[in-house]
């Protein structure tokens, strides 16, 4: 008798495949196999909630899995395989969809101690799984619930459950810069600080309560150009998703930035590029902003000026480095460092085959 509750471990797609003789493809493109790993991912997701027919080869939803791989060009391919996982996905997104209340959903989001002081909570939840050596739940999972003392929770996690549906890359772009909005926006609540992890850094003094989407930090129309009047409208209780699409361009530097107890404007830069050298000039913008405020009297004496990088698609041999002169305000976080702080959501990391030479140098697979 198991006396214990046990965290199933994800289901593993890519040997399922291969076990029913079912084939995704192959691609030299760098940005299709990114995709193929991401739906690799989604077809897991969508799997669980199919696995009574899964073990059926002539099951109606294997069936349209094999319709879907027989799709002779790989782009479209991917595409008919993303729709077959649609269906299963589209709970998540579908607007007035009733959550489920699940009592510390924050910390499950976060990740939890395997040990006994938390299996009466293990016991409660359906879909725990293992990532990084914590417990969780499945992506889906932590998607449809809501937190009933920490309203944060569902608007954090809003921005992402209504772009999951259609998303085919959760690794870039609009879905990974919601994944971290709504952990970091999450973390800070429940902690108090963020990027308390970097031995080299102090943490933010920083708790949020509430999440922005209606803000910039630079004019509108010249992207470049910081808004004067910050003093006016910037709280040290929200974290900002910048307002970007709908007739306002990308926003300059930063796709998050929030304000701390200690006066320091904390910019956010999230990128899925693998590239060090492309990463490298994100960086070197940063610090040509720092500084450009150094020069300027009015922002340099209301705030101090922070810049945090978020590379989690460089591998662990990659090093992407800050000047000696800007390291004080400007910190790049990369890899599985950067993975790291997606907590239970860098699940979706598993099948990105670009990591695996990383993850066999350290000696331990990620999730």
């Amino acid at each position: 008798v198991c006396r214990e509750p046990v965290p199933k471990p994800l289901l593993d797609v890519r040997q399922m495949m291969n076990e029913t003789n079912l084939d995704l493809g192959q691609s030299d493109n760098r940005s299709t196999r990114r995709k193929m790993s991401v739906l690799f991912f989604r077809l897991a997701m969508a799997m669980a909630d199919e696995l009574d027919q899964v073990h059926f080869d002539d099951s109606r939803w294997m069936l349209n899995l094999r319709n879907a791989l027989q799709v002779k060009e790989i782009r479209e391919r991917l595409t008919a395989v993303n729709e077959l996982c649609e269906f299963s996905w589209a709970a998540v997104g579908k607007k007035g969809k009733r959550l489920k209340r699940k009592e510390k959903a924050s910390e499950l989001l976060l990740g939890i101690d395997d040990d006994k002081d938390n299996n009466d909570l293990v016991r409660t939840v359906s879909e725990a799984v293992f990532v990084d050596g914590k417990i969780t739940c499945s992506f889906k999972t932590l998607l449809m619930m809501s937190d009933p003392d920490r309203e944060l929770y569902e608007t954090a996690a809003a921005p992402l459950r209504r772009i999951m549906q259609r998303s085919l890359d959760l690794t870039g772009g609009k879905p990974l810069e919601y994944a971290y909005a709504w952990v970091l926006a999450v973390e800070s609540s429940v902690r108090g600080s963020l990027f308390a992890d970097e031995d080299d850094h102090q943490s933010f003094n920083f708790k949020c309560s509430a999440i922005d989407t209606d803000h910039r930090l630079f004019e509108d129309k010249d992207e470049k150009s910081l808004k004067m009047n910050l003093k006016d409208w910037l709280q040290r209780d929200t974290l900002y998703l910048v307002k970007e699409g709908n007739g306002y361009t990308t926003h300059y530097l930063c796709d998050l930035f929030f304000l701390t107890k200690n006066r320091e404007i904390v910019l956010v830069d999230v990128t899925g590029l693998d590239n060090v050298d492309k990463v490298t000039k994100k960086v070197d913008n940063h610090v040509g902003f720092m500084r450009d405020i150094a020069g300027n009297e009015k922002m340099a004496q209301e705030f101090e000026w922070r810049s945090v990088v978020l590379a989690p698609g460089l591998k662990g041999k990659d090093t992407v480095e800050v000047p000696k002169e800007a390291r004080k305000s400007i910190r790049v976080i990369q890899g599985r460092a950067a993975r790291g702080y997606l907590r239970g959501l860098q699940q979706m990391y598993r099948y990105t085959r670009q990591f695996e030479d990383e993850e066999d140098e350290e000696g331990k697979e990620d999730g």
